[in-house]
């Protein structure tokens, strides 16, 4: 094969002959747009808008001179300029007919569509009122149609001129082929007049229009026909429609789920035999509802009023069960009574934007017995099953947070909120904010965010639910395996109320749910219920009678208001103030105990006077740090001073003077370790009786 080169410039000469020859013509007033293809590349931006007639009496050298216009771009266009000659040739030389033609057996070269033909096409289809139907309707078989363009309406491309078409980015050489030969068939089959009785024709569907003309003769006679009957009038047509339109590997999937000569086999089992995925398997037989919703869309309707027809006919049932597998896979209708698969799924949504979900099967029965009572239960699972809804033993929704609680339950573990972002939308301040206000979730001590029900926390029949185990050193189980958070959060509060408290820490509060509960349940919590998961669940679930104070503290009311509430620092002055003596910080952790205020070791060893502001009280206590590595901090009621006889200090101070005077004896004590503390040297010359050694000058020694 010899392919001849011409040069640009003779190419360019040749194309503006096209002036003379078509002088007058309107193409040459059209933008040179109008003959670009798809897969054109490295076209010349900026010369597609100018007229074809414009665009050629411009000489080749100035169009060179153009910024960002090189050789290669003047090849792309005359290409294109080759392409308008080519097409203006074929018009002046073969006149097209007077009635839309239909195209030629084999692919359609979208090069070929002319302005003229594609608008005699398109004044056929809107003639007849069809620009509203859809595409898929009138292909000769959906199979060999790209899946995207099934369901777009005709009027996506027959309400457009054919240089917008050719233009658009999604649309390659293969797909506008497709297009063209669908409106091309569908034109030549109605013809050129617009009926006067408003025809309306779909055009590959008369194995759907058989079985449609016969179901509506029989619910119009109310007659239910027998079993042998819907399987060769109904039945058959519908699989040959299937079998011209879905692929032969498909269309085996969709006879197993069927169950036509055999058994209705699952999902499971056809993936474990064509060695794919589940998913895979149950995408590919979802075509055939997809098929009928193209080619049949009213049947849903149709075929569940037909369902109850043959159901309340004598010996109906059998016909029933014949059909009810081809109504589930094609239609989205089982024995379903009324509801569709769509409308359940659409209602396990709803569940889901309610926060009602996940379930277990159990719960899930429930709910479809509230809210879908003529569904089998057995078969709305089964659509849920099949729409990816279940994860081992949950039933989860699509909306975004059940998809991170249904990765959170797979994984096991825990997720902060910059990782949350991943599954719901927005910042990170919206994110924290949904997940604050999700009970479904729990917020730990380290800012991450689990499952409520991986915590011990769990929801039945709409309420939640604290889990509870046998106590230690107990043998006999509890009273009861799990208490209402409604029916513990008054048990709790009645108790620190009593004891004259109304806010404490979340370990202490801990602390007053397990003795509570091992008095009246014979019960504890079980060790997922973490200080920080309960206190999370009693604000959740309280109705704001338990509020958060500081992120480690929680606060209520008591009815009368004659129980403040103090704070950190109002319980510290509390407990001093009440000794009347100084405290270490271990004694001062005994008495914060007394009344719940329990605090793990590091908080009270970072204890200060400025650093939780809380409470609404003044406070007089002092602190004193002491000296690093020698001396512990020191706790002192606000005007207190060391009497004469040095007993006004508590047991742990004493013990502490007794050190001192310990180590005084192995070698003198440094007199600047207790700069801060200079009552602390009388006490320890009372203590020793008499006058300890002491260093002028600090030594490397301690206590």
């Amino acid at each position: 094969m010899v392919v001849e080169w011409v040069m640009p410039g003779e190419r360019y000469a040749r194309a503006q002959q096209l002036l003379t020859e078509y002088a007058g013509h309107p193409a040459l007033l059209k933008p040179l747009a109008t003959w670009v293809s798809p897969h054109d590349r490295h076209l010349p931006r900026a010369l597609l808008p100018l007229p074809l007639g414009e665009l050629l009496a411009t000489p080749l050298e100035d169009l060179l001179a153009r910024r960002g216009i090189g050789h290669l771009r003047i090849s792309r266009l005359l290409d294109v300029l080759d392409r308008a000659a080519g097409q203006l040739a074929r018009e002046r030389d073969g006149p097209p007919p007077a009635g839309p033609e239909l195209p030629p057996p084999g692919p359609l070269d979208p090069d070929e569509m002319t302005d003229e033909r594609w608008e005699r096409w398109c004044a056929v289809v809107h003639g007849h009122g069809l620009e509203d139907e859809p595409l898929g309707r009138y292909a000769a078989r959906l199979v060999d149609l790209q899946h995207g363009l099934w369901t777009l309406p005709l009027r996506e491309y027959t309400g457009r001129p054919l240089c917008d078409i050719r233009n658009l980015p999604t649309h390659g050489p293969a797909r506008l082929a497709q297009v063209f030969g669908v409106v091309g068939r569908l034109a030549r089959a109605l013809g050129s007049p617009p009926p006067s009785d408003g025809l309306r024709l779909g055009a590959d569907e008369a194995n759907v229009r058989a079985a449609a003309q016969w179901v509506g003769a029989a619910l119009r006679d109310g007659r239910a026909p027998a079993a042998a009957e819907v399987r060769e009038r109904l039945v058959a047509p519908l699989l040959r429609q299937l079998e011209q339109d879905m692929a032969a590997d498909a269309l085996v999937m969709v006879g197993r789920r069927i169950g036509l000569d055999a058994p209705a086999e699952t999902l499971d089992a056809i993936a474990t035999d064509a060695g794919l995925t589940r998913e895979r398997v149950r995408q590919l037989t979802a075509r055939a509802a997809e098929v009928f919703a193209v080619r049949w869309p009213e049947a849903r309707f149709v075929l569940a009023d037909f369902a109850e027809l043959l159901r309340a006919a004598p010996g109906g049932q059998a016909a029933v069960d014949g059909l009810r597998g081809l109504l589930d896979v094609g239609f989205d209708v089982r024995d379903s009574h009324g509801h569709s698969r769509t409308e359940v799924l659409a209602g396990w949504e709803r569940e889901g934007r309610a926060r009602r979900t996940p379930m277990a099967e159990p719960a899930v029965r429930a709910w479809l017995a509230t809210d879908f009572p003529r569904v089998p239960p057995d078969a709305a699972l089964d659509w849920l099953t099949a729409a990816g809804h279940r994860a081992n033993d949950l039933y989860f929704s699509g909306e975004p947070a059940d998809r991170l609680l249904r990765h959170l339950h797979a994984t096991g573990g825990a997720v902060e909120v910059a990782a949350a972002r991943e599954f719901l939308p927005g910042g990170e301040r919206n994110v924290r904010l949904r997940l604050e206000r999700d009970a479904r979730f729990i917020e730990d001590e380290h800012h991450r965010y689990h499952p409520a029900e991986g915590c011990g926390i769990f929801r039945r029949g709409g309420e939640w639910y604290v889990q509870l185990t046998t106590p230690p050193g107990r043998t006999e189980p509890p009273r009861a395996a799990a208490l209402a958070v409604r029916e513990l959060v008054p048990l709790l509060l009645g108790g620190l109320v009593g004891a004259g408290v109304c806010d404490a820490t979340v370990w202490g509060v801990h602390r007053h749910a397990g003795a509570a509960l091992r008095a009246v349940y014979g019960a504890a919590l079980t060790a997922a219920v973490t200080p920080f998961v309960l206190g999370a669940t009693l604000v959740r679930h309280s109705d704001g009678r338990v509020r958060t104070m500081r992120r480690r503290r929680l606060r209520w009311d008591a009815a009368d208001g004659s129980v403040p509430v103090r704070g950190k620092r109002g319980w510290v002055d509390f407990v001093v103030e009440r000794g009347g003596v100084p405290l270490t910080t271990d004694e001062l952790d005994r008495g914060l105990r007394a009344y719940f205020q329990d605090y793990e070791g590091y908080v009270l060893r970072m204890l200060d006077a400025d650093d939780d502001e809380d409470g609404g009280r003044a406070h007089r206590y002092r602190i004193v740090h002491g000296a690093s590595g020698r001396l512990p901090v020191l706790v002192l009621p606000g005007d207190w001073e060391l009497d004469a006889a040095c007993g006004n200090v508590s047991e742990g101070v004493r013990a502490l003077a007794a050190r001192v005077v310990a180590a005084s004896a192995r070698a003198p004590y440094p007199k600047a370790h207790l700069r801060r503390l200079p009552w602390m040297v009388r006490l320890c010359e009372h203590v020793a009786g008499g006058p300890v050694r002491w260093a002028d000058e600090p030594a490397d020694q301690g206590l």
